[in-house]
């Protein structure tokens, strides 16, 4: 069973997992500035904050952007652009500072929910268990991967193969309180540069209509 996307523009990283929970400290309000703007105003601040919702956001440059798409955007200050109107899997927290912090986007759907554990989990204390075990796991395998995969910045999504044998698992003690279906070994594939690779995704579990990592590695 393959499942592609054609819209990935979205999709910047491992299309995965990977990308994902890489920095996970919450966000923080921005330091706010007012009065003209001058050359790196908006480092620490924002430069005459608005009160009214919604508007029009309107770039001005010298120069034109390389790319308006985000797999082949190139220069910085296209990304810091794309950041107004598009999501990825991996970006940073919207904050002001120099110092750029990692934090998860859409990529955070990747791992079974909290709740959906809490409810379809049999355990002491499942949500508990999600925290200590599931979430902790999953983060070391995405920062191993990380580490692994030079110009993972670059990687282009190209498809997921679940693997061959998809199993109906029967409610079990300590367990799964539900009859939810499980697939071992699924492929991830995407390029960087231009080459090939693959992961290996090691269980995935469905519920509620999508599929989702219960163990990356």
């Amino acid at each position: 069973m393959k499942i592609k996307r054609k819209s990935l523009v979205l999709v910047s990283l491992l299309a995965a997992t990977a990308m994902a929970l890489v920095g996970c400290s919450s966000p923080t309000t921005p330091a706010t500035a007012s009065g003209a703007s001058s050359f790196n105003a908006a480092v620490d601040g924002i430069v005459n904050p608005s009160t009214v919702k919604g508007g029009t956001v309107k770039l001005l440059s010298s120069t034109d952007c390389d790319s308006w798409d985000p797999q082949n955007t190139y220069y910085g200050w296209c990304w810091n652009m794309q950041r107004l109107f598009t999501r990825s899997l991996l970006g940073y927290q919207k904050v002001n500072g120099s110092k750029p912090v990692l934090a998860p986007d859409l990529a955070t759907d990747m791992l079974f929910p909290r709740d959906g554990y809490s409810i379809a989990r049999d355990d002491k204390d499942p949500a508990k268990a999600w925290d200590i075990k599931l979430k902790p796991t999953y983060e070391r395998a995405i920062g191993r991967l990380n580490k692994r995969s030079k110009g993972v910045d670059r990687a282009v999504f190209v498809s997921l193969d679940l693997g061959r044998q998809i199993v109906r698992m029967s409610p079990k003690k300590k367990a799964w309180k539900e009859a939810l279906w499980r697939v071992k070994h699924s492929s991830l594939s995407f390029t960087i540069d231009g080459r090939a690779q693959k992961i290996d995704i090691a269980e995935m579990v469905a519920y509620r209509g999508n599929w989702y990592v219960t163990q990356l590695r």
